[in-house]
């Protein structure tokens, strides 16, 4: 049975209870569904792709595991101005006159509500990972929005929970400093990281990306003209692939190992809950490998 996909990684850094409190906390602030009019609803739910339906999951090494639910409700810009030009006209029908621009935000507002009772919803899930033994909170998303949504949450789920944001001043500059290391000595190893695919580089003028296939000439000669890389792929080992940006957030990752397979003598979850915790362990490994990396050219 597969593992919960890990696509995308925001790290930080927080100290949360033990698995009973966690779950008595975020309890607290469960997923419910959307009202008519509301405009979106979030909540902590069960990991999905977990066999089981509890809120918070134990996996092998003491992880944690649990996610966050948000429906919103999604209106698009042509039905609200058809709306809005309905109630417009109705007035100036009415009243014979035009409608003014503070007005006309408030009859925006009018149709929003009215249209909002029958509009579609988008769902998202994110899942989350707390390894306690590193105090390491991975959400699964690189996005800042959703992550901070997340953390904001919890926050309220957890009053003593504070988070720090892995954030690496001077990250740009370490990651050209090292792809310049490599590309000086025609190497592709970067502290024990393979560079594995494309880069992207920036200057004042310029955005270039270098595909993997591309002689290794271009990206010597975009560093000697001044170039910062912002980004790279890289791979850990034989475990897994990743695109670094200078945000320190991981995007595209791609787990090389087969998953576990189930038999009919195993037990499901048991199976879900030893390869996600394996694609989790293989992550935290790799931000504290980044870290001790980076923070020495930082």
């Amino acid at each position: 049975m597969k593992s919960t996909p890990i696509k995308n990684v925001t790290a930080f850094r927080v100290l949360l209870p033990s698995s009973g409190g966690l779950a008595e906390a975020l309890n607290t602030r469960p997923f419910t569904e959307l009202k008519p009019h509301d405009h979106a609803s979030e909540g902590f739910v069960a990991v999905p792709g977990c066999p089981d339906a509890d809120l918070v999951i134990t996996l092998p090494g003491g992880i944690l595991a649990f996610a966050m639910r948000r429906d919103e409700k999604i209106i698009p810009a042509n039905m609200i101005n058809t709306v809005l030009s309905r109630l417009s006209k109705e007035i100036e029908d009415r009243e014979g006159r035009k409608v003014g621009r503070k007005e006309r935000r408030e009859l925006r507002d009018r149709a929003i509500d009215e249209l909002r009772p029958k509009a579609f919803h988008r769902t998202s899930v994110i899942p989350c990972f707390y390894i306690p033994s590193s105090g390491v909170l991975l959400v699964g998303t690189a996005t800042t929005e959703p992550a901070q949504r997340i953390i904001r949450q919890i926050v309220r789920a957890v009053e003593s929970a504070e988070f720090t944001s892995m954030v690496i001043d001077g990250l740009q500059a370490g990651l050209t400093s090292k792809v310049r290391a490599a590309v000086d000595i025609g190497d592709t190893d970067i502290g024990g990281f393979q560079t594995a695919g494309d880069f992207w580089l920036e200057g004042d003028l310029a955005k270039v990306t270098i595909r993997s296939n591309a002689p290794r000439r271009e990206l010597e000669e975009a560093l000697n003209d001044g170039l910062q890389v912002t980004g790279l792929t890289l791979s850990h080992g034989e475990a897994v692939w990743f695109k670094l940006k200078d945000d320190f957030r991981l995007r595209q990752i791609t787990f090389l190992a087969t998953p576990e397979p189930a038999t009919d003598l195993d037990d499901w979850f048991d199976v879900w809950a030893r390869n996600t915790a394996a694609d989790v362990t293989i992550l935290n490994g790799v931000i504290a490998d980044l870290l001790a990396l980076f923070r020495r050219e930082a």
